[in-house]
């Protein structure tokens, strides 16, 4: 299969933010967001992965053992316009040992305020709620801190191209208001990323949160590998007609350096739509 190098201008948008879904995916629960870059109209992409966590070793092998989480989610955008994108997702996991559990579903706006060629700038509104109730009464008493949250964030980026390939970086600042007495977070993101080529891209991200009077604080390293597969990037006049939209598988690994049983596994296909 050929793919090539490509010079992107105007649009190094749409490729740049394939990167930044994949690593919200490989990220945990209520941090899906595809960073500041938003959707051109009538496009879309969904992202189901799936996950364990536990202890360095642990959420390597089988079976699971004690304590250990398993994860999956289902995450979607779509550009309602130029500037504006529109998404949700839902996100559910449990652990095996005891079958506790929580369950949520997330949804959210990204307005696009300022952009050039290669850098953007955007703000995200949303929030999450949980629905553990919808899976059964047990498993929703099992988690009796779950809670609705409200979430606001400022997003920028920026992406590089030549002859060397193309990267992009992104940062995100954000608060969430949790209700039910549970502690507001501050929250925020750094996202890199280099693809030598059309069909491989890798990614670094670094994910923190904190709650507002500086408790339980978490900071998250998150690298992992993308590959995306299909037909050749080489234009022809079929696909001038109808684009083909390209299959995204990607792998990665999280720890949370503050926390020692914090490490996690993840596993993401991906579809543009």
């Amino acid at each position: 299969m050929a793919y090539r190098r490509r010079h992107y201008g105007q649009k190094a948008a749409p490729s740049l933010v394939h990167g930044l879904a994949l690593s919200a995916a490989l990220l945990s629960a209520g941090q899906a967001a595809a960073g500041p870059w938003t959707q051109n109209k009538g496009d879309g992409v969904a992202i189901v992965s799936i996950g364990r966590q536990g202890g360095p070793l642990s959420a390597l092998t089988l079976p699971a053992e004690e304590g250990e989480k398993a994860s999956a989610q289902v995450y979607a955008e779509y550009g309602v316009s130029d500037g504006t994108t529109l998404g949700g997702s839902f996100f559910t996991d449990i652990t095996p040992s005891t079958g506790e559990g929580s369950a949520s579903i997330t949804a959210f706006g990204r307005q696009r305020i300022w952009s050039t060629d290669a850098s953007i700038a955007s703000i995200q509104i949303g929030g999450s709620y949980p629905v553990e109730s919808l899976i059964g009464t047990d498993f929703a008493e099992s988690r009796p801190d779950s809670t609705p949250e409200l979430r606001a964030s400022v997003l920028a980026g920026t992406g590089w191209w030549g002859d060397w390939g193309r990267a992009f970086g992104a940062a995100t600042v954000g608060f969430a208001w949790r209700s039910e007495g549970a502690d507001d977070e501050v929250r925020g993101e750094l996202t890199g990323g280099y693809a030598p080529w059309d069909c491989c891209l890798a990614i670094l991200s670094v994910y923190s949160t904190v709650t507002v009077d500086g408790e339980d604080p978490s900071l998250k390293i998150a690298p992992s590998l993308a590959y995306t597969f299909g037909p050749s990037t080489e234009a022809n006049a079929l696909k001038d007609e109808a684009p083909f939209k390209p299959w995204t598988i990607s792998a990665g690994v999280s720890q949370d350096v503050l926390g020692d049983d914090d490490f996690g596994v993840t596993f993401s296909l991906w579809k543009k739509f």
